[in-house]
């Protein structure tokens, strides 16, 4: 047991299973439904070499070696926060259970059945896929076309929003001003109004939702923290794309933004995006990181090396071997103010 990392697919794919092994000894995985709809999407991509059904069982390998969370989807959570629902954002997982119940000594207790999620894994491993696989996966490539045809959509409505970004050398700078036009409440409300259209919320509960706002005494930063650092993510986002700081834009960079919304419950997010590398170190708090895939796939082998000197480990930290003092996953361990010492 370790950190809770977040991987997208970048990091996902580079790793062999072997490599994928290791870093199961050092973290425990954050789910997340974006990067299991671009697995499943795998299996309807026509390729050139092999099967679409053999990648996706060769990730599915990857998949089952990990102790994992399915975190519940963000879009669920920005909604609920904005409904007064308390969203935590300490690095650790949120999961839906399936069953609650109260135990022998009055406390309440948690179920989390991971039978069907395994059973699907299991499936993917032997290339067998349901009709449910398919129609997903086929799903999975009408949302990435979409994206495709729509990745601009939301920069004209910056204008007709009347929200201005200044022009910025980097996306340090661009944090820096749209912190400080979110502090504007006007402008939180533009974004947010943008955010509810741009995941398709519903107009009755997007009344609710501006309804509930409008009476509440506190800012939205304080009223919905989480809701609030969604927004900070999409503005940011649209900021950064409509001044071209991305050293090149892609269509799938909106699938890629998914990611973002969930570094509230990871202490570690690994990718080897470009989007990412700019975005997510100015997005995560003091005691989480952000590592480059390319350097996590480095530092997992850096951990075989014997240390130069005899180590103590923290009982708790059983069955982590020792590692030596410069290693990436100690530091990160460190850093993260996690069991190693």
């Amino acid at each position: 047991m370790g950190p809770t990392l977040l991987l997208d697919k970048s990091v996902f794919q580079s790793l062999s299973s072997k490599e994928m092994i290791k870093v199961s000894k050092y973290f425990d995985w954050n789910r997340v439904d974006i990067l299991l709809m671009e697995i499943i999407g795998d299996f309807a991509k026509q390729t050139k070499t092999t099967s679409p059904r053999n990648e996706t069982s060769i990730l599915a390998d990857k998949v089952s070696v990990f102790n994992s969370y399915q975190n519940v989807c963000y879009v669920h959570l920005f909604i609920e926060n904005l409904l007064g629902r308390h969203v935590t954002m300490d690095g650790r997982p949120i999961v839906a259970p399936d069953t609650i119940a109260k135990l022998d000594n009055g406390h309440t207790g948690a179920l989390i059945d991971e039978t069907k999620f395994c059973d699907m894994i299991h499936r993917w491993q032997q290339n067998k896929f349901t009709k449910q696989d398919m129609a997903l996966a086929r799903m999975w490539q009408d949302i990435k076309s979409n994206c495709h045809k729509m990745a601009d959509n939301y920069i004209p409505l910056l204008n007709s929003y009347h929200i201005i970004f200044p022009t910025c050398i980097d996306v340090i700078e661009m944090k820096r001003e749209v912190d400080n036009l979110l502090r504007n409440p006007s402008i939180q409300y533009a974004i947010l109004d943008m955010l509810l259209n741009y995941k398709a919320v519903d107009s009755a509960k997007k009344q609710i939702i501006k309804n509930r706002i409008r009476q509440h005494p506190y800012p939205l930063q304080v009223a919905a923290p989480y809701a609030f650092y969604c927004i900070t993510v999409f503005a940011f986002f649209l900021a950064s794309r409509k001044h071209n700081l991305f050293a090149k834009k892609k269509p799938d960079d909106q699938i890629d933004l998914e990611y973002l919304f969930y570094i509230p419950f990871c202490k570690v997010f690994s990718s080897n995006d470009n989007l990412h590398r700019l975005l997510a170190p100015r997005l995560i708090t003091s005691d989480q990181v952000f590592v480059p895939g390319s350097e996590l796939k480095k530092g997992i082998h850096e951990v075989d090396i014997p240390p130069l000197y005899k180590e103590t480990m923290n009982a708790m930290c059983f069955p982590i071997p020792p590692m030596t003092e410069n290693s990436l996953i100690r530091k990160i361990w460190k850093f993260t103010k996690w069991l190693y010492n």
